[in-house]
């Protein structure tokens, strides 16, 4: 995620960033312009994220006009997964409060699926991925949202 930190932080414009991920706040901290909103919770070791933020009830009074949510796995048939259901049902809960809404999963993540629906692909406008194979193009086929490849 914090590739999209940084293509924001490079090209700065009023903005306010709601994050649980300390690397994307790290970034963007500082850029005039961008204010940054650090949710709290107990903070994950291996990913220096906050998975179980205090205060996520305050999420439902939000409305976001685009979101880029970091997800584990996207797949045709099942969707948008993620390993833990906490994880999953804030997730969702902030894909709920947006008006565009993209996801950011490295090309890897195509094909996976974990136990806890997010979304389903349907409920996406973009994903923004890693250059994708042949035949993970042909196998993605028509998902019913746009797909970017970034380097």
């Amino acid at each position: 995620m914090p590739i999209v930190a940084r293509q924001l932080a490079a090209d700065p414009m009023r903005l306010i960033v709601v994050t649980n991920q300390l690397d994307v706040a790290q970034v963007l901290l500082g850029n005039s312009g961008i204010d940054v909103i650090l949710l709290g919770g107990k903070l994950h070791p291996d990913g220096y994220t906050l998975p179980q933020p205090i205060g996520a009830a305050d999420l439902k009074y939000l409305v976001a006009m685009k979101i880029f949510l970091e997800v584990e796995g996207v797949r045709h048939d099942v969707g948008i997964t993620a390993s833990a259901a906490e994880d999953a049902r804030y997730k969702h809960d902030l894909l709920q409060h947006a008006l565009q809404k993209t996801i950011v999963a490295p090309a890897g993540r195509w094909g996976l699926a974990f136990g806890h629906r997010v979304a389903k692909l349907s409920a996406v406008d973009c994903w923004i991925t890693t250059p994708l194979s042949a035949a993970q193009r042909e196998d993605i086929g028509d998902i019913p949202c746009e797909v970017e490849e970034s380097r």
